[in-house]
């Protein structure tokens, strides 16, 4: 896990713990071939830093998987709810209710 959480506005930009997320990135193939396997680590590391409350983090590695996803896969469309409920996440610790909201009903 990242050393601490960061969230925009309340901490700089580079108080971010890039060294541990570009480790994370190293996992994700620059394609995946057919699909995104469940078990796959980064996968499953976004999914984890999402649920210990490490929003913005796990935003980051999600993008990138869903980066390698096959285009037209059905797991492009979970990534992107995935992305979308961590983003959620981030805006309610960042006191923006109506952001989150609208980020959720999509």
């Amino acid at each position: 896990m990242p050393q601490w959480a960061y969230v925009p506005g309340e901490t700089a930009e580079a108080d971010a713990d890039y060294e541990t997320l570009a480790q994370a990135k190293l996992l994700v193939p620059p394609r995946f071939r057919g699909y995104v396997p469940a078990r796959h680590p980064a996968l499953r590391y976004g999914l984890a830093l999402n649920d210990r409350g490490y929003f913005w983090e796990s935003q980051e590695i999600l993008e990138a998987v869903w980066a390698a996803a096959p285009q037209g896969g059905r797991e492009r469309i979970l990534l992107r709810a995935c992305i979308l409920i961590a983003t959620a996440n981030l805006r309610l610790r960042m006191q923006k209710p109506h952001a989150a909201a609208r980020l959720l009903g999509e």
